[in-house]
């Protein structure tokens, strides 16, 4: 056996008793930290695997551009360690980025070992030059692949800030993204291990971060490396929350096409207070430390990586929205007829919807107000009903300008949908001919999924209804056909222009037989746009009876108006249809009825030139 074998023999006999002497102190001593006597059986096993020659060292230089002693941090301290280490100088808690006690001592061994004075543990210009010549002779060896399972060497790797799909604001009982970064690794892959998240907020509301948070997650890629709950963040004595969240499997491969995106990603709590709504948190992600290829751990103290998150309650969101909207067939302006001997004609007054988007909704409360031309509601109506399709949601006999409906349950919409609802009048018998109800919608006590009111801000639009005017016993006019044309005329040699309307509607009797005189003044209309002369006829598909169209009880007739105007030129001119005149037996005249609305009963212009 050669003398070199023999010493190697010798130096794998004392490792593997200073391994075992190590492994039997631990129960019993615990002067260690177990993070430490794995980093030393660690350091060990390295040793005894180079004495064996199973493994090469990298040994070539690093530039140092500064002195290193007690408390320095940085990729430098790291190399120095790794150098030490390699050199069989003892570092318990391996090659941190930090220098500590055991750093320095295991500089003042080396520097001892290598004739620098004094060996105190200072490693300054003295003792840089002598690494810098003891590297240069010794020069370097090809280096295996470690046990990291990263690819690549010495490496090491930059955070980017990253903004995109970032919210600014979270709101009770969700979750978003609220700090991005991206990590880039150069020259092997990196494997980031922990991330330092801070939080902040230095107002005047309540600053505990679990009344605002329940969790916190980082996500790389699209994947949760790391979960930590808001309880577990650690306050210091200025208020400012912090915790270094160790990650699972955060793998950067090498290269500036590989960079990872990660996020951090808030959980709001489902509910916070009333009076801490609106609060603005900073969330800082610092210190990302990483190992590279050759085991190296390193440390990238990030600058300018926050960002500020607005906490709010859903009720005051941005994406919680509430519309109210007049539905397409909500009853227009019209007569309706009330029964003259009996009581109970429902009248549907209003009909409306409520869509909810970003929240579901609820409401146990909803007012309207009531417009009437009679002096006293109570004569017309007995009761109001709020409707829901042909369900009753709810009923109030309490009449005033303001109705107001507390609702036994409550109403729920839920997120996206639309719900139509009707108000309704129940009528007394009629008493009140002529005399109309307008209502409109006022206000609903709308909560969102939490129940917190939503904000007046988050909710839209209106739903007015138009005038319901009442008659007893009468007739019910429903419109055909209004058509409008010009006309050329010969008169005096020479070609004029003249208008023609012709209006054909439908007169339905309703408690009684009634009578239109088939003079031309049973309808009364007029034309806008020019004053001109015009000659006016009336037919109906009624019997006659004296000089009157007759029409029987529960039946309908057609009337067809025909307008025909005098020659004009330069001139735009409309018919417009006002009323009906009739009555009963050979009084033809005693009642009127409205052609309503108006816009439905007026022709198209007709231009006479």
């Amino acid at each position: 056996m050669t003398n070199a074998n023999t010493s190697s023999v010798a130096k794998l006999s004392v490792a593997f008793v200073a391994v075992a002497m190590m492994l039997s102190m631990v129960a019993p001593a615990k002067a260690a930290t177990i993070e430490e006597l794995q980093a030393m059986i660690a350091q060990l096993t390295a040793q005894l695997a180079s004495l064996s020659g199973s493994t090469t060292t990298s040994t070539a230089a690093y530039t140092f551009t500064r002195s290193l002693t007690v408390g320095a941090q940085g990729a430098d301290v790291t190399a120095l360690q790794n150098f030490l280490i390699a050199k069989g100088h003892t570092i318990a808690a391996g090659a941190t980025g930090y220098f500590g006690a055991q750093t320095a001592a295991a500089v003042a061994a080396w520097q001892a070992a290598n004739g620098v004075t004094p060996a105190v543990g200072y490693f300054g210009p003295v003792s840089q030059a002598k690494y810098n010549a003891s590297v240069a002779t010794t020069g370097s060896t090809t280096g295996s692949t470690g046990s990291t399972g990263l690819t690549g060497g010495a490496g090491s790797a930059s955070v980017t800030t990253y903004s995109s799909d970032v919210e600014d604001e979270v709101t009770t009982g969700t979750s978003e993204k609220v700090l991005g970064f991206k990590v880039e690794a150069d020259d092997s892959d990196v494997k980031v291990t922990n991330v330092k998240l801070e939080l902040n907020y230095t107002g005047a509301k309540s600053t505990i971060v679990t009344r605002y948070f329940d969790a916190f997650d980082v996500v790389m890629d699209g994947e949760v490396v790391a979960t930590v709950d808001a309880s577990d963040l650690n306050r210091d004595s200025s208020g400012k929350y912090s915790k270094n969240v160790a990650l699972k499997d955060a793998i950067v491969k090498e290269g500036s096409s590989n960079k990872a995106v990660f996020y951090v990603v808030a959980h709001a709590n489902d509910a916070i207070d009333t009076d801490d709504a609106g609060t603005t948190w900073t969330v800082t992600a610092s210190d990302l430390r990483y190992t590279d290829g050759s085991g190296a751990i390193l440390t990238i103290s990030t600058v300018n990586n926050n960002a500020d998150v607005n906490v709010t309650k859903l009720s005051a969101s941005g994406d919680v929205k509430v519309k109210y909207s007049l539905a397409t067939d909500s009853p227009d302006t019209q007569t309706v007829k009330v029964d003259d001997d009996n009581s109970g004609d429902k009248v549907e007054l209003l009909k409306f919807r409520v869509k909810a988007e970003g929240t579901d909704v609820s409401f146990d409360q909803i007012k309207f107000t009531i417009a009437t031309t009679s002096a006293n509601l109570s004569d017309m109506v007995s009761e109001f009903i709020l409707m829901k399709g042909t369900t009753v949601v709810e009923t109030e006999d309490t009449l005033s300008e303001t109705i107001t409906f507390d609702l036994d349950d409550e109403e729920m919409i839920d997120e996206d949908d639309t719900v139509t609802y009707s108000l309704v009048a129940k009528m007394n018998k009629n008493t009140f001919s002529g005399a109309s109800i307008t209502a409109t919608l006022l206000s609903t006590n709308v909560m969102d999924t939490n129940g917190d009111s939503v904000a007046s801000g988050r909710i839209s639009g209106s739903a007015n209804g138009d005038a319901q005017t009442f008659r007893g016993d009468g007739v019910t006019l429903a419109k055909t056909s209004i058509t409008a044309t010009d006309v050329q005329k010969t008169e005096n040699n020479s070609t004029a222009e003249y208008a023609k309307f012709v209006i054909t509607f439908k007169v339905t009797a309703d408690g009684d037989d009634f009578y239109v005189a088939d003079d031309v003044a049973s309808v009364v209309g007029h034309i806008t746009g020019a004053t001109i002369a015009s000659t006016t006829s009336l037919t109906s598909t009624a019997d006659k009876s004296g000089a009157n169209f007759r029409i029987n009880d529960g039946e309908t007739e057609s009337f067809t108006l025909t307008v025909e105007t005098a020659t004009s030129t330069g001139v735009t001119i409309k018919h417009v249809v006002d009323s009906l005149t009739y009555g009963t037996s050979t009084n033809a005249t005693a009642f009127s009825q409205a052609f309503e609305s108006v816009t439905d009963w007026t022709s198209d212009a007709v231009i006479l030139n």
